[in-house]
Order: C-alpha cells, then structure tokens, then sequence
C-alpha cells in the first residue's frame, strides 16, 4: 500500500506495476506482472516489457527517418529536374512540350514530301 508521502518510486511493486502499465505490451504478459509475488522477479518482467517497448520505439523511429529521409531525396532529385529544365528552355535548349509539339507538325505539315503538303497543294491546283 502506498502510504502518505511516499512516492512511486520507493515502492518496487508499485514501481513495476507503474513500468509495466506504460508499455504497450500484450495483455498475458501484463498479467505476469501483475501476477508474480516474488519483488525482484515481478520487477525483472517489469523491466523485460520496457525494453521490448524500448526496441519498437526505435526501430519505429529508424524507419520513420528512413521513409522522410527517401522523401526528400525524391523531393529534390524532382526539384532538381525542374530547375535543369528552365535553364534549358532559357538558354534554347530545350522548348516546352507545347512549343515542341507545334514545331514537330509544323515540320511535318510543310515537308514537301508529306503527304499532308501534297493534298494542301492539289486542293489549291496548284499541283498538276
């Protein structure tokens, strides 16, 4: 029983049911705990609970920086991409997709060997 004053801490049963209430753990081994009348043994299993709680908590960070960190590397091979792309279209490297477009079916539509050009040019007679 804890009495007036006394904190958790100096109370290794309550102490152990304080560590194992705070973990995530199933509920059979929470019952062990809770179950078990030898101190230092209910303390052992107490402890056995936070570690495990411990282990998922940073495996579960590790992979959350894993996931960010692939985020910003797809983020800024991206933004990257973008960047190279304008400088390109302002030194006239490269048009944009409209400006590629029209020149690919104006080439095609004045080649005089397509067959385009030639309809064009019957339709007006002025081909023979």
């Amino acid at each position: 029983m804890l009495h007036l004053g006394q904190r958790v801490v100096d109370n290794p049963v309550y102490l152990s049911d304080l560590g194992a209430a705070l973990t995530g753990g199933e509920t059979p081994g929470l019952m062990e705990v809770l179950a078990e009348q030898d101190v230092k043994q209910r303390l052992t299993l107490a402890l056995a609970l936070l570690k495990k709680e411990y282990e998922l908590s940073k495996l579960q960070q590790k992979i959350g920086k894993e996931v960010e960190d692939k985020v910003k590397s797809v983020q800024r091979k991206y933004l990257l991409q973008e960047q190279l792309k304008v400088i390109r279209k302002e030194l006239g490297m490269e048009k944009d997709d409209a400006a590629s477009i029209v020149e690919k079916y104006q080439v095609t539509i004045i080649s005089p060997t397509s067959r385009s050009y030639l309809v064009c040019m019957k339709s007006f007679n002025l081909i023979l």
